[in-house]
């Protein structure tokens, strides 16, 4: 193996590295980002719940009891959309990365190609 050929193999491993890092980075931001949303769902539920527990005996009008259960599941539905949002452009970002990656390492193959074939 050439030096040349040491090389690019160097700039290679070095290029794998990094796209192996970024790309357990993105991996990472969506599993905090799913953690983040079972959290926020939880915690909605659970008003819900202490909602109906403390004040069904309280209140007169079940309208208004009702309303508030209305925007605590409008709340849910809302964190699960941008969930979906979030997720659809972290996987985006994961999909160009891993594009990137391929073309960059089909490049430096093309360059190991190039220089086997001037020896």
């Amino acid at each position: 193996m050439t030096e040349e050929s040491r090389r690019i193999r160097r700039k290679q491993e070095e290029e794998e590295a990094v796209f192996l890092r970024e790309k357990q980075g993105l991996m990472n931001q969506g599993e905090a980002l799913y953690q983040q949303k079972i959290e926020t769902i939880r915690a909605l539920d659970d008003l819900a719940d202490r909602t109906r527990y403390y004040l069904q005996d309280f209140v007169a009008d079940r309208s208004d009891l009702n309303q508030a259960f209305h925007m605590i599941g409008s709340a849910s539905d809302e964190v699960t959309m941008v969930y979906r949002k979030e997720e659809d452009a972290l996987t985006y970002k994961i999909e160009e990365l891993e594009k990137k990656h391929r073309k960059k390492q089909a490049e430096y193959e093309q360059e190991l190609l190039d220089t086997r074939g001037e020896q």
